[in-house]
């Protein structure tokens, strides 16, 4: 079973919360449960969120009090996560400031060099007219833009949590 729940907010319009989970009667995979503003849930096993945990099916593992501890933090979590994405829209960013985070993001294995000048197409001159002024915010959606030509959803998820940590979100 896989499945994504989409709910729609009205106080920003950039990204909305989502929930994905996934499950299995056969105990073939862990189970799981994935949240946040991207959410990735497939058959192909790709499985990510800002948030997102995973338990094999073992007796007595306390999944469904993993899942109810899970809910119980999700707001908070949320929250926390929404305010880092607030901070970054607002946080400006010169094209020097912005160069050294792509190469940084090359220099970390993050992404490959060949995505270095796409990345920073996408930045300097985005498809979405909202994305225009330089900030930090601006700057992760050419990384997001970019990342959704990947093949391999493994990569994806890799890029998205690492990405993570590079922008403090």
């Amino acid at each position: 079973m896989f499945g994504v729940i989409d709910f729609e907010q009205t106080s920003h319009q950039d990204y909305r919360w989502s929930i994905g989970f996934r499950n299995s009667h056969d105990k073939s995979m862990s189970a799981g449960v994935c949240a946040g503003a991207r959410v990735m849930v497939c058959d192909n096993m790709a499985f990510s969120g800002e948030l997102s945990f995973r338990k094999r099916h073992i007796p007595r593992n306390g999944f469904l009090h993993y899942i109810q501890q899970t809910f119980i933090s999700l707001p908070e979590q949320l929250e926390n996560l929404q305010t880092n994405l607030e901070r970054l829209k607002i946080q400006g960013l010169s094209e020097d400031k912005a160069r050294l985070i792509v190469f940084e993001a090359a220099e970390n294995s993050i992404i490959t060099s060949s995505e270095i000048l796409p990345i920073w197409s996408e930045f300097t001159e985005p498809q979405h007219e909202e994305f225009r002024e330089p900030t930090k915010f601006n700057l992760l959606m050419a990384f997001t833009e970019n990342a959704k030509r990947y093949h391999s959803n493994t990569k994806a998820e890799s890029v998205y949590r690492r990405l993570g940590k590079l922008f403090a979100i």
